[in-house]
């Protein structure tokens, strides 16, 4: 404190008087080096009113702290994390340092075993944004993953993933067993299909869709997304589900563990993904937009998010430039509908 404090001039008199507090109370944390883990609730309250810097200080020490502990902890569970990916998701990619902390929280979680922990915590990344931060622990890419080596963690997660499987009853356990099916399959190539669409029920809905998701992203197969479209079409339980995972994933309508979601929204969010994902997906995840998504998006918000027109333009443009043949079938009702909105 002694620095923070004389750096304006501050001595132990000035901090006690200005913050109201014993002299004797300031001049036990002065010269202390590790201050901030012995100071409490109201002393460091008062502080933070008095001395400029240590409102700052305390935020960067405990985000460093929390860092330091994590990439500890996972070397010593054999995952060595690349700070220089951290830094750059923190820096150039502007993702939050508290979730990026949060999603080596989660692989120490899945390293060590603890299947109710890691499903708590990566139930907490259902949402755009939080995902694409977890998704760079699994992600296999040499210059952006946060994991130097991630074929221990891969394997954790597949063996954690079967142990939720099993696990039907709890909301988190489902998230996060899809959460695994998504991002191993879009890591790896790999689909871990442990149901069809058929005897789909409340337990394997979510991974089956999840799993499809990440596979279609992954390798572009548009077979898959076909199949998708027909399942959708044919299955009462996933279309219920494709109903509520985009308009919870961009934050317009709350998570809820029944699957369900008021039947009027204004998808903002969902406008914003959508235009970003027409111009960036691949010509199967193109047509799982145009043959599931956006159909199920506009029965419960007819002009997208107020953006029906500009969608309709980028859809427009981005089948003309390239698109499969069953899209480009399936196009024009979609572009007549988003016209007369």
């Amino acid at each position: 404190m002694a620095e923070i404090a004389g750096d304006v001039g501050m001595t132990i008199a000035d901090v006690a008087v200005l913050a109201g507090l014993d002299e004797s109370t300031v001049s036990r944390l002065w010269t202390e080096p590790k201050w901030l883990d012995r100071v409490r609730g109201r002393t460091l309250q008062a502080i933070i009113g008095v001395v400029p810097g240590v409102a700052e200080l305390l935020v960067d020490y405990a985000l460093t702290r929390r860092r330091r502990e994590l990439i500890d902890s996972l070397a010593q569970e054999g995952l060595r994390v690349r700070e220089d990916i951290f830094r750059y998701l923190v820096a150039m990619e502007h993702m939050p340092e508290q979730w990026v902390s949060s999603v080596l929280e989660a692989a120490l979680y899945i390293m060590r075993g603890d299947d109710r922990n890691a499903a708590a915590c990566l139930a907490r990344f259902w949402g755009r944004e939080q995902d694409q931060a977890l998704g760079f622990i699994w992600n296999t890419d040499a210059n952006i993953s946060l994991i130097a080596d991630t074929n221990p963690l891969l394997g954790k997660s597949s063996e954690m993933s079967e142990r939720l499987a099993e696990r039907g009853n709890s909301f988190h356990a489902i998230i996060a067993h899809a959460t695994f099916v998504h991002h191993i399959a879009k890591a790896t190539g790999v689909l871990m299909r442990d149901s069809e669409s058929k005897t789909l029920d409340r337990r394997s809905v979510m991974p089956y869709r999840s799993g499809v998701m990440g596979w279609i992203i992954q390798t572009g197969d548009t077979d898959e997304a076909l199949r998708y479209s027909k399942d959708v079409e044919q299955n009462t339980l996933l279309s219920i589900v494709e109903s509520w995972a985009f308009p919870t994933y961009t934050r317009d309508a709350a998570v809820t563990t029944d699957f369900s979601v008021p039947r009027s929204l204004l998808l903002r969010n969902f406008a914003e993904s959508i235009v970003h994902e027409i111009g960036t997906s691949n010509d199967a995840y193109l047509h799982y937009l145009v043959s599931v998504a956006i159909p199920l998006m506009l029965q419960r918000d007819p002009t997208l998010g107020l953006r029906a027109g500009e969608i309709r333009t980028e859809l427009r443009g981005r089948i003309e430039v390239g698109s499969t043949v069953a899209t480009k079938k399936m196009a024009p009702a979609l572009l007549s509908q988003l016209e007369t909105v």
